[in-house]
């Protein structure tokens, strides 16, 4: 296994935790049995990849994991590769059904009402659809978020970066954002009212045609 194999496994095995900072270069080096220039290559790969950040009079730490960023990269990745854009909205559509009864075991009336003022807004901005489209991915992925499973939140975010730049704009029309927004009201007050076969139907129904 190269050196950067080997400094990953470390990392998986030191216990680390997000915010931590990992021991200096010199100490590194000494441990892996390498000069502090070839340990610098792999701090460098695994910084530029989010894995690791650089911060003055810090050091060296274990990044948060940001699901946005990732989700910017592997949809990047997944173009170039010529991922068909069908795949990914299949994904969407299974893990936004999957975490359903999630959301309606731990939604609380904060987070719904921040759901439908996102509703309100795409409502109000039907006649400008670019500007509410916004609107409806936020809602998605708010929606998503109120499952209260973090490896389920960044899948999913993840899965709706990829999809989303070559599917929308044949959606972009006052018309069915319109319907969009009747939909989603009729979903939210499904989940509010803890009826999961009423909100499995709704979003069935609706994300059949996005």
């Amino acid at each position: 296994m190269n050196l950067e194999g080997r400094f990953r496994r470390y990392l998986l095995n030191s216990g680390l935790q997000p915010g931590d900072r990992i021991h200096p270069e010199l100490e590194l080096a000494e441990r892996f049995a390498v000069s502090r220039g070839d340990i610098r290559k792999v701090l460098t790969t695994l910084c530029q990849e989010g894995v690791l950040e650089r911060r003055p009079r810090v050091g060296t730490t274990i990044r948060h994991f940001d699901a946005k960023a990732v989700s910017e990269d592997l949809s990047f990745r997944f173009q170039m590769a010529g991922l068909k854009a069908g795949d990914a909205l299949e994904a969407r559509r299974t893990i936004e059904l999957a975490i359903l009864p999630l959301v309606i075991l731990r939604i609380n009336s904060g987070q719904l009402q921040d759901l439908r003022a996102l509703n309100r807004a795409l409502e109000e901005y039907a006649d400008r659809p670019k500007r509410a489209d916004r609107y409806d991915r936020d809602l998605h992925l708010g929606l998503l978020r109120c499952c209260g499973n973090y490896t389920l939140q960044s899948f999913a975010e993840v899965i709706t970066g990829i999809f989303r730049p070559q599917l929308r704009a044949k959606w972009h029309t006052p018309a069915l954002i319109r319907r969009a927004v009747k939909e989603h009201r009729a979903l939210l007050n499904a989940i509010e009212n803890q009826d999961l076969e009423e909100a499995n139907d709704i979003i069935s129904k609706h994300l059949s045609r996005t």
